[in-house]
């Protein structure tokens, strides 16, 4: 028979923590931070855009055949929608709402037609109907905040 053997007791593991590591709660409030902010971002530019989207779109709804009609609707779409834009941009009107356009993008012909075409007869009979709607929906469509555009 062999002498029983000296070991020493068994030494026990101390108890699982019921909380994950301090590293996977911020990693989680890593997470939780991004899609907050992410969220807001995306909230605040559907926002911004929805007017604008919707101007452009009206702007292919029955458009008017008159030259004159025709400038005066695409000024009012573009008037209202850059309520979001600038809001002292209403008060806007002449040159000053030709210079405006301008400054955001709007090809020079369509900016003299928007500001002047709805009271001139003559220069409204000188503008391209489909190039004046293409011009204003890209214009709608290009605008950022801040007066920026693409």
């Amino acid at each position: 028979m062999t002498p029983e053997l000296q070991l020493e007791p068994l030494i026990e593991p101390s108890a699982v923590s019921q909380w994950p590591a301090y590293g996977w709660w911020l990693l989680l409030a890593l997470i939780l931070t991004l899609v907050t902010v992410i969220g807001g971002w995306l909230w605040r530019r559907w926002r911004w855009q929805r007017p604008l989207k919707q101007a452009a779109q009206l702007l292919q709804q029955h458009p008017p055949e008159q030259p004159e009609a025709l400038c005066q609707h695409c000024n009012a779409l573009l008037k209202r929608a850059c309520h979001q834009l600038d809001p002292s941009a209403l008060t806007l009107h002449g040159q000053n709402w030709q210079r405006f356009l301008e400054q955001r993008g709007m090809p020079e012909r369509s900016s003299e037609a928007l500001a002047f075409g709805g009271y001139n007869p003559q220069l409204a009979q000188q503008i391209d109907a489909p190039t004046l709607l293409a011009d204003c929906r890209r214009w709608l469509l290009s605008q950022r905040p801040g007066g920026r555009h693409v």
